[in-house]
Parts: C-alpha cells; structure tokens; sequence
C-alpha cells in the first residue's frame, strides 16, 4: 500500500523493469543480477520473483525456480498480491507436474 511507497519501492521497480529488458535482450547473467537486486531493496514484490523464476525455469534450472517461487510464496501477502501469489503457484506446479518422479 501507500505506506510502503518510498526510495528502495521505486528503484525495486525499477531493476525489475531493468532485469526484464536485459533478458529480452539475451543478457541472462545481467537479468538475474537485477532481479535480485530488486528483490533485496523491496522483498514483498512478487513480480520480481515471478521474472526471476520464470528465466530460471526457461533455462533448465528447475531447482532454483523453485527456489525463487518459494521465497516468493514464504513472504507477507501484500494487499494486491493474490493474482501473482496465484500465478506463482501455478507455475511452481507446472515445474512439479512435470518432473520425473
């Protein structure tokens, strides 16, 4: 909510966007480091998390994925977070489903 808007919220934002367009643009190494970083200024921003799993996941590291989404998932639900809570449960479940036993 409007409490938790300040300087580390905005640059959070701010490196997820970054780390989206570095991946795009092939840079996965860069990517994560972005990702991360936006993690660490603001742990309560899902999408961040949702990025940074899907690129794991995308390049075959399906342990890290699921690394990521349960931090994601282990958080405070925030106000406005239930869609992406939802979203990264189901791609947590899609990597399970579809692991050899």
């Amino acid at each position: 909510g409007e409490e938790r808007l300040g300087c580390g919220v905005a640059e959070a934002v701010y490196f997820s966007d970054k780390g989206l367009c570095e991946y795009l643009n092939g840079s996965v190494d860069g990517a994560v480091k972005d990702l991360r970083t936006a993690i660490a200024l603001d742990p309560g921003f899902l999408s961040a998390y949702m990025t940074l799993g899907s690129i794991y996941a995308a390049g075959g590291d399906e342990d890290r994925a699921l690394k990521v989404y349960d931090q994601a998932l282990a958080g405070e639900p925030g106000k406005d977070s239930q869609p992406l809570r939802e979203l990264i449960l189901k791609s947590r479940g899609e990597i399970l489903v579809h692991r050899p036993r």
